[in-house]
């Protein structure tokens, strides 16, 4: 177990090392340039966040309203879920009667979804959503267009940000700071050419995997542990 624990930390230092190389060096050995968001290669440009798509927040039907919670069908998530990084089952669910009076939105499948507080190291996680759900009002999504930037790619610049993003959500080291639709509206992202993008993000996706197998064979030897006892 402890093995696999080392693994584990190796993989994702790995992978934090590997992905800010990427984000400020990209893959075609370019001249960078020095922009307000720090050195990029020449032909990378700066975008705001919401160029690339609707950003919006959801919100939690009331409790004591049965209609809203019996019988739900609809699948609704809270921050805990941006720990999956893609999000493909929900713990809860809503009615169409919370949908429609609630006006919770209906977030669809390539949306990156962004914890907009949270204790502990909640705020500035963030996901790929891979089914369509709704959300609470401690969830963010980007709703992109596919056309202009991979959702994993997007998922990648923000976990390359997560200390600034927390700094920010902090409010000055407010224990109830959190982030702000217009913040990540206006939140500047470094965009390469289509291609390069596919190319970036398979460094991160490797690496994913290989946290996951770790993580999967320490669960195991766990449950091991358990029985031996």
């Amino acid at each position: 177990m402890e093995a696999e624990r080392r693994c584990e930390a190796d993989a994702f230092a790995l992978k934090a090392a590997a992905t800010s190389a990427l984000f400020t060096r990209g893959l075609r050995g370019e001249a960078q340039k020095e922009t307000e968001i720090g050195l990029m290669p020449e032909s990378w440009g700066v975008v705001p966040l919401g160029s690339l798509g609707k950003i919006g927040n959801g919100s939690t039907p009331k409790r004591s309203f049965a209609h809203y919670w019996k019988g739900g069908t609809f699948p609704w998530l809270t921050s805990a879920k941006v720990y999956d990084r893609e999000i493909e089952t929900a713990d809860e669910f809503v009615t169409e009667a919370a949908l429609t009076e609630c006006r919770l939105p209906i977030v669809k499948p390539g949306a990156v979804l962004i914890a907009i507080t949270g204790q502990g190291k909640t705020l500035g996680h963030c996901a790929v959503l891979k089914m369509q759900a709704t959300i609470n009002q401690h969830v963010a999504y980007v709703q992109t267009d596919l056309e202009q930037a991979n959702p994993s790619f997007i998922r990648g610049y923000l976990e390359t940000q997560y200390e600034y993003l927390r700094q920010v959500g902090s409010g000055g080291g407010s224990t109830k700071g959190a982030l702000t639709c217009a913040f990540l509206r206006g939140l500047s992202l470094s965009l390469p050419c289509t291609e390069e993008r596919g190319e970036i993000v398979a460094t991160p996706d490797a690496s994913d995997r290989k946290i996951g197998l770790h993580q999967r064979k320490r669960a195991v030897l766990d449950e091991l542990f358990k029985s031996l006892l």
